[in-house]
């Protein structure tokens, strides 16, 4: 929702504060946020924003990026398409870089509704062919992904999305530590307000 700060917007601002900083690019923001809510880092950068309509439906939403995003690349000569979400804009021949940060709904679907599991069916494996490469956040969701999508193997690039452990070692990660507390974002059900 447009305004409302994420997991994955937090994701998107962190990464574009530090690519503003470097000059020898320019970045075009196509967003629901309105620029005037975006962080105070990203207002008084270079990035130009264009704040595009909300559509909560997932196949309104996948057909307004089918319009948009081609129009856009035409407008602003971009060079490249990121985008932070798994699923989005499906056509055009241009560099596409999209980023997964889970396959939630292969391996817990139980947690989400049919109708959502049933787009991500027909518009990931979509999403997955039309990038020309795919960042995974981590390695378990490259596994997860290569393991239920062996088409995509050789676009899966692996990218934490936070250093927060050394290693994917528990022995490494922690060292001499008794305990390590590991919280996660858990998929919203029914009466899971936040």
């Amino acid at each position: 929702p447009p305004d409302q700060i994420s997991g994955i917007t937090r994701y998107l601002f962190a990464l574009l504060e530090q690519l503003v900083q470097s000059r020898d690019y320019r970045y075009v923001l196509a967003t629901t946020w309105s620029a005037s809510r975006l962080p105070e880092a990203l207002r008084a950068s270079s990035i130009e924003v264009r704040t595009l309509p909300f559509h909560a439906k997932t196949p309104v939403n996948i057909a307004s990026q089918c319009v948009t995003i081609p129009r856009l690349m035409r407008e602003t000569a971009a060079a490249l398409e990121f985008n932070c979400n798994p699923i989005g804009c499906l056509v055009g021949r241009w560099p596409r870089v999209n980023v997964v940060h889970d396959i939630y709904m292969d391996v817990m679907p139980a947690c989400y509704p049919l109708r959502h599991r049933l787009w991500w069916k027909l518009l990931f494996p979509l999403s997955l062919r039309t990038a020309s490469n795919v960042i995974c956040v981590s390695q378990n969701t490259r596994r997860d992904v290569e393991t239920r999508y062996p088409f995509a193997r050789d676009k899966l690039v692996v990218i934490h999305e936070a250093g927060i452990v050394k290693s994917d070692d528990a022995n490494v990660a922690f060292g001499d530590a008794d305990v390590a507390l590991l919280v996660g974002a858990m998929p919203r059900k029914q009466g899971m307000e936040r």
